[in-house]
């Protein structure tokens, strides 16, 4: 339900030290000059651009999700809305009226993987593992990307592209969420 941007390999610099940025920089402009990194080149496109990659999920339902939100806001005393088939871990704050991060929170979204589909991370690691070999595998690249993916979306507190799992929620008076990593 939360809207998600791809993942800006443009913008990785952003989230690594200062002193290591222009290497990481000069990769991901080595990596999306390539001919054969055109997906990631719209991946940088759809960042700038704020477009979801994912139109047949609710990014693609902007009016529905909007009034669903506003009811939620009217109705409900936060809701958790539960999803999944995203192939990844994901958690959002959602706010009122659809919008990413304007008005008051409305509810969360806990977006639960597939335990066996393939992810960001089957995309990216083939990207992502010569940078960290480059230096000398001292970079996780895992982290550098769900760092990314944060903070190109708005509203994303969590993600995790690398391990499959599932998610379980146990409703309490006090929050807890517990994750499990399948074998």
């Amino acid at each position: 339900m939360g809207p998600q941007i791809p993942i800006n390999l443009d913008k990785m610099s952003d989230y690594v030290a200062a002193e290591i940025a222009p290497a990481i920089q000069g990769f991901t402009d080595a990596v999306l000059t390539d001919p054969g990194a055109f997906l990631l080149r719209i991946g940088v496109a759809m960042d700038v651009s704020g477009a979801s990659y994912s139109p047949d999920s609710f990014d693609g339902f902007a009016h529905e999700r909007e009034i669903l939100l506003d009811g939620f806001k009217e109705k409900a005393n936060n809701p958790i809305v539960l999803s999944g088939d995203s192939h990844d871990s994901w958690a959002y704050t959602l706010y009122e009226k659809g919008t990413v991060e304007e008005g008051n929170p409305v509810a969360v979204n806990l977006g639960c993987p597939g335990v066996t589909s393939p992810g960001w991370n089957s995309l990216l690691g083939d990207v992502l593992t010569p940078l960290s070999e480059a230096f000398g595998g001292a970079l996780d690249v895992h982290k550098l990307a769900s760092d990314t993916f944060v903070g190109r979306n708005s509203g994303l507190k969590y993600n995790e592209i690398l391990r499959k799992g599932f998610v379980a929620v146990k409703a309490t008076k006090v929050r807890s969420i517990e994750w499990y990593e399948s074998l």
